[in-house]
């Protein structure tokens, strides 16, 4: 009888929500998956200047000459692919006049484009027309150790943070050990009370761990890589040989030694005063 009750159950949710399996099956299709290859059309948006979807207002150095591109809404994922690096070429045949050749892209994630299907991908050129793409996601080059975090609208009760510059987007992020929030607008968001400096650990796309100390919350600031991140190792601290003697340290002199540097001397000052006498 229970399972007869969970079968109707579940067919009367998808009969009367149909909305909620949708959901579901974005929510797992649009992960960033590194390897794949995908295809879909290519379009154009024309040259927009640094923001879009993922809040880029103040554009990370490290996507200078890179074509800045709107991922279409499954693999947008609500901001997870915000940032991710891909290369993109034409691959089929195209209608209008495309700028899309086919040689390999370098581009980035900074928008959305609502109506794309899986694979689309919209760029921002001046061109026009549709065509075959294919395109797959790579870590990003100019990636770095030392994060910056651009803070909006932030006080000492809430703060709205963005990591920037980790070479695959972050998955999760935590403030002072409280667990933040992804935005759809690229941002984490936290509650609670914060002093001027925090400790944000956060987790990349690809595994890695950063423990970054961020001081201040407005603007762009420029993290403190802590000991354990991938920026900062742990000194090692030299061990020194328990039978090792230090090799400044002067040995002692044996008694032969001794008396033999002393005839010496004696020899060379007897025949100092023989020079002397001639």
């Amino acid at each position: 009888p229970k399972n007869i009750l969970k079968k109707k159950a579940q067919s009367y949710i998808k009969m009367k929500i149909p909305a909620l399996s949708t959901f579901i099956s974005i929510v797992s299709a649009g992960q960033i998956k590194f390897g794949q290859k995908f295809t879909g059309d290519g379009t154009y948006y024309g040259d927009q200047a640094p923001g879009g979807h993922c809040s880029f207002t103040q554009e990370p150095r490290m996507y200078q000459g890179m074509m800045r591109v709107a991922m279409n809404h499954v693999q947008y994922d609500g901001s997870a692919s915000c940032g991710s690096c891909i290369k993109i070429r034409r691959s089929g045949g195209w209608s209008g006049h495309g700028c899309l050749g086919s040689d390999w892209v370098d581009a980035f994630v900074t928008d959305e484009c609502p109506e794309c299907k899986h694979g689309d991908v919209d760029m921002a050129k001046s061109c026009d027309g549709r065509g075959d793409i294919e395109w797959y996601f790579v870590p990003c080059p100019n990636s770095t150790t030392r994060l910056e975090f651009a803070f909006q609208g932030s006080n000492p009760y809430y703060l709205k943070f963005q990591p920037r510059g980790s070479s695959t987007p972050m998955t999760s992020c935590t403030v002072n050990g409280s667990p933040a929030k992804r935005a759809v607008d690229n941002f984490f968001i936290v509650n609670g009370q914060f002093g001027q400096c925090q400790t944000i650990n956060c987790v990349e796309q690809n595994g890695v761990k950063h423990s970054q100390q961020v001081c201040g919350h407005s603007g762009v600031v420029t993290a403190k890589n802590l000991v354990g991140s991938p920026g900062k190792q742990p000194r090692k601290t030299p061990q020194r040989q328990p039978n090792r003697k230090p090799r400044d340290a002067k040995q002692p002199k044996s008694k032969k030694a001794t008396i033999l540097e002393t005839a010496t001397k004696a020899k060379i000052n007897d025949f100092g005063l023989i020079l002397t006498k001639f």
